[in-house]
């Protein structure tokens, strides 16, 4: 149960126009934040609010509108000492209503336009957040569950930390005070006010600790029951992407989803991540020349694993993201010797620009081995991975 508190604002100018009372609600954490101070009477100053219809205005007289407060928003709450100057109203003390909430869940077919309703979902489909047009960062994401419904979402935030950490098709998600909206002709998710979200890994093996920027959520058995239940339907019912080791990449592979150990990069001349996945890929990679180039890395691993590493360009409004990725050691002199461009049949790995098919790079959230190493006597310490969509391009022999 989250707790939730009521509060009830007076306007205390005499002059004011309209309804001079408006409803408050507050969330999760700021109601034990707060609860102590809040007595009939105090002042108050609240920011970092979202606001949103008010469905009782009609009976209860006040403000067409309503202010919803929570941790997620980044809402605060200033509370003053001195009164407002006129009595208490007889017969209330402490906060005006406090009420507790159980959270109901309701499958996808169910959700309609117009509600507020709270979900559990697996991934289908997902971009990396990115940035909108304005000062937000948006994600969009398919949800299916099993009711053989889907429902598509398009998530706002002014923090990245605020929108759900989803890495992989078959994540599974908890959302909380999801709005349902009508657009072109389908039903689509937005966050509105008080929105939440926790994210689970999808693999069936994996613990049940949430990913999520909140510090205060509510998570029972009932809620570990149900994220098993959705591992258990996904991995029988979702058909998850091409995610291939490199020894597994043939000819006529086109795209796939790669989960890798970033050794180095090279942010200058080209940008290139250096990478490896614990196996040797069978045929043959095209490599570029990065003769007197300066690659970020460690020099005994990049050394070590050449003919093992596989060169990946990336492009475009990835550039940002791959030029960030942290890489353990430091700046290593190389002396690459030439490859030789125009040899047939040779693969070449590419992350172009754009976000379609939910192309992009992104750090898995933990270190841990999820890697078999696969390549004789060599070992690795698996510090930070990216996981990447890439292209896998054919070289054909006039390649200039």
């Amino acid at each position: 149960m989250e707790k939730v508190i009521k509060l009830v604002l007076e306007e205390s100018s005499e002059e004011a126009l309209g309804s001079k009372q408006i409803n408050v609600f507050l969330f999760g954490s700021l109601v034990d934040e707060c609860e102590p101070a809040l007595q009939q009477g105090v002042t108050v100053a609240i920011t970092g609010f979202q606001v949103s219809h008010s469905p009782t205005f009609s009976k209860d007289g006040r403000h067409t509108l309503q202010l919803e407060l929570s941790e997620q928003t980044g809402a605060r709450v200033f509370v003053y000492e001195q009164t407002l100057g006129r009595p208490p109203v007889t017969g209330t003390k402490g906060p005006i209503v406090q009420r507790t909430k159980d959270y109901v869940y309701i499958p996808l077919n169910e959700v309609k336009e117009g509600l507020t309703v709270n979900v559990y979902g697996v991934v289908k489909f997902f971009k990396q957040p990115v940035p909108s047009k304005g000062t937000d960062f948006y994600s969009t994401l398919t949800l299916v569950d099993p009711s053989a419904a889907r429902l598509h979402c398009v998530l706002f935030s002014g923090s990245l930390d605020l929108l759900p950490q989803i890495y992989k098709v078959g994540d599974v998600v908890r959302f909380h005070r999801l709005k349902i909206q009508c657009y072109e002709g389908d039903l689509q998710g937005v966050n509105g006010p008080g929105f939440s979200a926790l994210t689970f890994d999808g693999a069936l093996e994996a613990g049940v600790t949430p990913r999520t920027a909140s510090k205060s959520y509510q998570f029972t058995s009932t809620d570990r029951k149900i994220v098993r239940e959705l591992r258990s339907w996904a991995k029988a019912n979702l058909l998850a992407p091409d995610t291939l080791r490199l020894k597994d990449i043939q000819q006529n592979t086109k795209y796939l989803d790669l989960t890798c150990q970033l050794l180095a990069k090279e942010t200058d001349g080209y940008l290139l991540l250096q990478v490896w996945d614990g196996t040797k890929c069978q045929r043959p990679i095209w490599q570029v020349n990065l003769d007197g180039y300066k690659l970020d890395g460690d020099a005994n691993a990049i050394e070590s694993l050449r003919g093992l590493s596989v060169d990946v360009l990336v492009y475009d409004n990835h550039a940002s993201t791959a030029s960030s990725l942290q890489v353990p050691g430091t700046t290593a002199n190389t002396h690459t010797p030439s490859v030789n461009t125009h040899t047939p049949h040779t693969l070449e790995l590419h992350l172009h620009g754009g976000t379609s098919y939910g192309r992009g790079v992104s750090v898995l959230p933990e270190p841990k081995q999820v890697l078999t190493l696969e390549s004789g006597n060599i070992s690795s310490q698996f510090v930070e991975y990216c996981s990447a969509q890439l292209a896998t391009v054919y070289c054909p022999k006039n390649r200039q």
